[in-house]
């Protein structure tokens, strides 16, 4: 595949729910959306116009991304740093977790993700949310 790529590593990938295409998260703070329908159409190359790049979130570490059931576009991309982010539109919404976090999953109703997080005092834990950001649990 053909395409415009990260300034950096690339630490973190989900693919669509219908599986038309596919989120990356890198090193140098993007979030690429992967249109494999355009990738088709255009002869194996994707054009700039087919991503839809969202930057300027501070990734440092670990990196993860979990696109939202049912919303196109719209996903939810950590970073080794205490944030969530919410990318949409060409918006970043951040919420503190509270701890370094290192991988996001989302369940496949998209009513609730779980962040692995790297927490001193409790080895391996694990939070729930709620989505769209509302803190439920620590395991």
């Amino acid at each position: 595949m053909i395409g415009k790529n990260h300034n950096g590593r690339v630490r973190g990938i989900d693919w669509f729910e219908d599986d038309t295409g596919f989120t990356t998260v890198g090193e140098d703070g993007g979030c690429y959306y992967h249109d494999l329908q355009e990738f088709k159409q255009n002869g194996g190359r994707i054009q700039d116009k087919d991503f839809n790049v969202k930057k300027a979130i501070n990734f440092t570490g670990f990196n993860d991304v979990a696109n939202i059931p049912g919303f196109p576009y719209d996903s939810i991309a950590v970073g080794g740093s205490n944030y969530i982010y919410r990318v949409s539109d060409g918006n970043k919404q951040g919420v503190d977790a509270g701890a370094q976090i290192n991988q996001i999953s989302m369940m496949h109703s998209g009513k609730i993700f779980f962040l692995g997080v790297s927490d001193e005092t409790k080895t391996g834990s694990i939070q729930v949310w709620k989505f769209p950001m509302e803190k439920t649990n620590a395991v």
